[in-house]
């Protein structure tokens, strides 16, 4: 499970791990996510930015909003620097998979 800074958070994942430990997992990475994002964004800890939200200072829908949004950007840098550069071997042998795989998928329908 990944740890996270928040007290709050910290003992719901608890709290979610006694009833479901694979939850409590997944649960945890996107806290992490999130608390990361309230760290950046609003130079605040998750602790205080749920303070926020109750006392009705911060809409949570703007939140989210904002929060998916920073995912997606998040996770599409990931993938772009993640790649490994294109070169004319790795481009031929890309395109030979790809009409070899179509025409075996299309005996396969015959």
């Amino acid at each position: 499970m990944v740890r996270v800074e928040a007290k709050l958070a910290n003992e719901f994942l608890e709290q979610l791990s006694n009833v479901n430990k694979g939850s409590a997992k997944t649960v945890s990475v996107h806290l992490a996510d999130f608390e990361q994002f309230v760290k950046t964004q609003y130079q605040q800890d998750l602790d205080f930015l749920v303070e926020e939200i109750k006392s009705g200072k911060l809409d949570l829908y703007e939140l989210f909003s904002k929060f998916v949004t920073y995912e997606v950007r998040e996770k599409i840098q990931q993938t772009y620097f993640q790649r490994e550069p294109l070169t004319k071997e790795s481009s031929t042998s890309s395109i030979f998979w790809k009409q070899t795989t179509s025409l075996s998928t299309r005996q396969n329908l015959r």
